[in-house]
This record gives C-alpha cells, sequence and structure tokens, in this order.
C-alpha cells in the first residue's frame, strides 16, 4: 500500500505538472488562471478528481478501477487513466503524457506502443480508432471499471472486453460502470490485454447510399422485432443490436441492396432501449430502437 500511496503523489505532481504545460501553452489570458479552482488533489486521489474546466477542446475520457466491494463501499479505487482530447493533440507518446507508476498490486494503465501511461493527450478520434488498455496484478477476484466521458465531442467511446466480447457504450458526457471477474485458471480473463476503447465516429454518407436514411420499423415496437429495408447498391450491409448495457444481442452481415429483412434476436427483446448499429462500406451509423 505504500507504494500505492507513492505511485498517487506521483499521479498528482504529473496531473499539476500536465495542467500547467497545457495552460501556459492553449492560454494567452493569465486572468484566467486559477489553480485552486483547477484541482483538489490528494494522495488518495484518483484521475476522476480533476475537474473539467474547458482544459482541452474535444472532451476527456476517465477510467477507474475499482475492486467492486469497495466501489459498494464508497472506497478508494485501485488505480485510473486519463485521457484528453484536443485538437492540438497527437496520438505519439511526448510530453504532454505521464508515464504510468507501477503499483504492487493491481495497475490500471494506457498501453501506447508498449509504453504504458497514466495522463495521455489525444488527437480527435477517428472511426474505429482504438487505445489499448493494460490491467495487471489482480489481487481480487470481482471488479468495477468506472468510466466517464466528460464533453466528449467527436466519436462515441465502447469500452471493449475482449474476453466476454461485450461493448460497453460510455457516454460523450456521464458515467457507466462495468463490472467483471476474473480467474487465475483462465489466462484469458486475466490477459493484460483484456480491455480497449474503441471509437466510433458517425458518418452520414456510405458512398451511394445514405446509412443515416435506413429506417427501422416499426419503432416504437411491440412485436419483439423489427424491420429494414436495405438501399439499393448497399451490398455489404451489417446490422447489430446492443442493449443498455453494451452486450451484443444479435449481429448480421451480408444483406443485399433492395432487400427487406427482419431482425428478430435470439434471445428475444424485451421492454426497453436498444442500439442498433448500420455498417457499410467502412462507414457506421447507431439509430436507437424502442421496444414497447
Amino acid at each position: 500500500m505504500v507504494l500505492h500511496k507513492m505511485k498517487n503523489t506521483y499521479f498528482t505532481i504529473f496531473a499539476l505538472l500536465f495542467l500547467f504545460i497545457y495552460i501556459n501553452n492553449y492560454s494567452r489570458d493569465s486572468s484566467i488562471l486559477n489553480i485552486e479552482s483547477l484541482v483538489d488533489i490528494s494522495i488518495q486521489d484518483k484521475p476522476s478528481v480533476i475537474e473539467a474546466n474547458n482544459l482541452t477542446s474535444l472532451g476527456q475520457l476517465r477510467l477507474s478501477l475499482y475492486e467492486s466491494n469497495a466501489l459498494a463501499n464508497n472506497e478508494n479505487a485501485v488505480d485510473g487513466v486519463l485521457i484528453f482530447f484536443d485538437t492540438n493533440g497527437n496520438n505519439a507518446v511526448d510530453a504532454n503524457d505521464a508515464p504510468d507508476i507501477p503499483n504492487l498490486d493491481e495497475n490500471f494503465s494506457i498501453n501506447n506502443g508498449g509504453i504504458l501511461l497514466s495522463i495521455e493527450t489525444r488527437a480527435e478520434p477517428e472511426d474505429q480508432e482504438e487505445v489499448l488498455l493494460e490491467v495487471n496484478t489482480y489481487r481480487d477476484t470481482n471488479y468495477t471499471i468506472v468510466a466517464e466521458g466528460v464533453s466528449i465531442q467527436t466519436g462515441i467511446p465502447f469500452l471493449y472486453d475482449n474476453y466476454t466480447d461485450v461493448y460497453t457504450e460510455i457516454p460523450q458526457n456521464g458515467i457507466i460502470n462495468y463490472t467483471y471477474s476474473v480467474n487465475s485458471g483462465i489466462p484469458q480473463s486475466i490477459a493484460g490485454d483484456r480491455f480497449k476503447i474503441i471509437f466510433e465516429v458517425e458518418t452520414l454518407s456510405t458512398g451511394n447510399s445514405d446509412l443515416d436514411n435506413i429506417l427501422l420499423y416499426p419503432n416504437p415496437t411491440d412485436l419483439g422485432k423489427f424491420y429494414v429495408n436495405v438501399p439499393l447498391g448497399m451490398n455489404d450491409l451489417s446490422v447489430s443490436i446492443y442493449n443498455m448495457l453494451g452486450s451484443k444481442l444479435y449481429s448480421g452481415k451480408g444483406y443485399i441492396g433492395g432487400s427487406t429483412i427482419t431482425i428478430e434476436s435470439d434471445k428475444g427483446l424485451s421492454i426497453g432501449t436498444y442500439f442498433v448499429e448500420l455498417k457499410s462500406k467502412g462507414k457506421t451509423t447507431v439509430k436507437k430502437l424502442i421496444v414497447i
């Protein structure tokens, strides 16, 4: 635990240094600088305590790792990472990024080309861009990742669990929890590269047709299914359905233009809200489906 506290102290130093460098580079009006209003960090604090005061133009992504029991008891996270997005940022490791200081117990880091980071400044996300995460040295079996988007203006981030094949949408301005378990007897469950962030950037045009104009009908639906008319010239449409927790309920591909397809999940669509992901020619759009 001493080393864990040391790591948090180092994180505090890097966070303060990062804020100073960022403000010095991007703010020309010294009157707006009020350090006390920007941060209130102790050695027990995690990245999530850094306030969003328009430090970056494209938002922030905060990820904190908790032992699930600790989260339920309002105790501290074991580790965390912070990602800034900015029009002036880049995805290479540079002086605007803070290296990760390892713990004796759980470690949660951003993996950029084999370099582990606690803080990273990145450029505007592109469609299907991935941010690799590293989690290791588990000492418990049940964990929760608390993911918070802060004013993310471009792209929808998803937390992807490679072991369970579950995508969890992270709100562009909000918080969601993802709870998972590990088993030391199953290497895939404790793999350091089990998690990553994948971005989806909506694009209106697919060349010959427009994904955004595809209708799901009826919507709302009380049939437990819905229909899609595939536009002429679109011969590679794929359809996936996710629930509000990010679990994939349906996946189909290769639908032919000019056809009408019936989408009905084997798991059933109970009353609620779902996200329908449509892909064609490398472009993606996501539509909301209401089941009543």
